[in-house]
């Protein structure tokens, strides 16, 4: 079960935050939430584009641009390292 509002908060937090870290610090930060959110079950995360491309996720979670517009079926999950 997912936490479809999850991805609200960390937008709102992401924006709240981002203006106060260091530009060559935000990969590292923006990444942390992320995982912090999925791992308490946040699966939405695709829903904050500002958030994943800081944190240089875009293909990741969008693919190489082939999904189709709307299609929210892309993968919402980390890689396992």
């Amino acid at each position: 079960m997912g936490w479809a509002s999850g991805s609200s908060l960390a937008g709102e937090l992401w924006g709240a935050v981002r203006p106060l870290i260091a530009k060559d610090k935000r990969k590292k930060a923006a990444g942390k939430i992320i995982d912090l959110f999925e791992d308490y079950d946040c699966d939405t995360m695709y829903e904050v584009e500002p958030l994943i491309k800081d944190a240089g996720r875009e293909s990741e979670y969008y693919g190489d641009g082939d999904v189709e517009e709307g299609n929210t079926s892309a993968t919402t999950h980390r890689p396992i390292a």
